[in-house]
């Protein structure tokens, strides 16, 4: 299993490294892509049949000693929610390629570029080395840099500056926690380890912790991103290619995440206890804050970005209440929200293909002549706003469950946000669907969805679909992880 392990990790890597200087055909290209990708989510899906779900502790650990002097180990593993991230990952980088077209000369590069990117993003969810975790975080900034700078659009270099410089300064909050939690369990154990399992049962001091986490804090929540670290989102996202807004939106803003569970709040959870309240009113804030911004938007691709940032505020007001309901729809968001949000940015994609525009003033009427792509907006759509049935409304339901046992009726502005959600996605829907066609349309002669494009599409739909019907799979993976955390201060069960 420990090959099967690492090839899950580094077959991207090195399959993109040859499509970057040793591949010149496209559509071979392509082809190898699609393959190593669905070679490696097969692998991830045997990981788990056979992961035991009953086991909250770290399994298939592989360990060996790296920098000796620092404590520093090659050191992966699994739980539940590392492991339902490595699957949405593995997911969505074989739908991102199933649907990207090979039609230009820069396309083989593309290809290179999106698994160089899906070696770290799986990395950070498997590292059970700090120094491992950030090198992987960092990484994972250079191939959505180029991708942003290379295959964007008209403000490309700005966005891709302001993307790196932003998120590098997150990740610089972060070394300095990490740094911070090294030096002091070495001075007082008189042992010097990034070992993250050194950590994990460790208990650091109250002063310590108020100081550290929310370093850590903040250094996550430029990834998420949370208002007010969020500005450098939308612009990403509109000159990002479709294919970049995909895997950002999908599954690097659930890094951020990810880093305040695994690190955050289970190193910290006296920290987290004391700062909930204002970590909940961040989130809320963020859901607010979000989804009026998406409201005011013209360019569909900026209403979906900044849709995102009210649906990961959602996933911290469900982490800030400290109970299984929170914390299940938060860890339950962040995979329903990854496909949901993929599945958005992929038929706005193929929308601005068709009709060489973004602009909702300047679209009408497209039911009429592209019914496919009007058909799986509008499931989209459905989808982000919590229509019940569909994964969305899994996760919502239980952060507000969470949220109310908590924090009482402070959900009422959460619930707001909700409200205006529903608002903008019906009235872009109205507007660019339905109703007279808009007349100095220009259509590109493929205008409706094609082959690839559909296989994709119908991927995300059947998840969306089966997760909002099945959700037990998914919870059963992190229901015990999230015990375990709550367990450590006693949160509600």
């Amino acid at each position: 299993m420990t090959y099967l392990f690492l090839f899950m990790i580094f077959a991207p890597l090195l399959t993109g490294l040859y499509i970057l200087f040793f591949e010149s055909s496209r559509r071979l290209s392509k082809t190898v892509s699609v393959a190593c990708s669905g070679i490696v989510m097969l692998i991830s899906f045997i990981f788990y049949f056979l992961f035991d779900t009953d086991n909250p502790s770290f399994q298939f650990v592989y360990s060996v000693n790296w920098i000796d002097s620092l404590g520093v180990s090659f050191s992966f593993g699994m739980d539940g929610l590392s492991l339902s991230l490595v699957l949405l990952t593995t997911i969505l980088t074989f739908v991102t390629l199933l649907a990207l077209n090979y039609n230009t000369e820069k396309t083989k590069n593309l290809f290179a570029l999106i698994l160089l990117l899906q070696t770290p993003l799986i990395g950070v969810f498997l590292a059970l080395d700090f120094l491992l975790f950030y090198v992987f975080w960092e990484l994972v900034l250079i191939p959505m840099y180029f991708m942003i700078l290379e295959w964007g659009g008209a403000n490309r270099r700005y966005a891709a500056i302001k993307f790196f410089i932003y998120t590098h300064v997150g990740s610089f909050m972060l070394l300095l926690g990490i740094i911070a939690m090294f030096f002091y369990k070495g001075l007082n154990d008189g042992e010097y380890t990034l070992n993250m399992l050194e950590y994990l049962n460790y208990s650091f001091p109250m002063s310590f912790q108020l100081i550290i986490f929310p370093l850590l804090f903040i250094g996550f929540a430029f990834k998420l991103p949370l208002v007010p670290f969020h500005t450098w989102l939308p612009d990403a996202h509109v000159e990002a290619p479709t294919s970049g807004s995909m895997l950002l939106a999908g599954v690097m803003l659930k890094m951020g995440a990810y880093g305040l569970i695994r690190i955050g709040f289970t190193i910290f959870p006296e920290a987290v206890q004391h700062y909930a309240y204002a970590i909940a009113v961040l989130g809320i804030i963020s859901m607010l804050y979000g989804a009026f911004l998406a409201l005011a938007q013209d360019d569909l691709k900026k209403m979906i970005a900044y849709s995102s940032v009210s649906h990961m505020g959602s996933v911290v007001l469900g982490l800030a209440a400290w109970n299984i309901y929170g914390f299940n729809g938060a860890a339950y968001q962040l995979f329903a929200h990854g496909i949901i949000s993929a599945m958005l940015f992929l038929v706005c994609g193929i929308l601005q293909y068709s009709f060489n525009t973004r602009s909702i003033s300047k679209l009408g009427g497209l039911a009429q002549i592209v019914p496919k792509l009007s058909a799986f907006f509008v499931f989209a759509f459905m989808a982000s706003l919590g229509l019940p049935g569909l994964a969305g409304f899994i996760a919502e339901l239980n952060v507000l469950i969470g949220g109310f046992i908590t924090f009482g009726y402070l959900l009422g502005f959460a619930l707001v946000s909700l409200i205006v959600t529903a608002g903008y996605y019906l009235w872009a829907l109205q507007r660019v669907f339905f109703g007279p066609l808009k007349e100095g349309l220009s259509i590109n002669y493929h205008a409706d969805v094609n082959s690839n494009e559909m296989s994709a599409l119908v991927i995300l739909t059947i998840l969306i679909i089966f997760f909002g019907v099945v959700p037990g799979p998914l919870i059963d993976l992190f229901y015990g992880v999230n015990l375990e955390i709550l367990a450590r201060i006693g949160g509600i069960n």
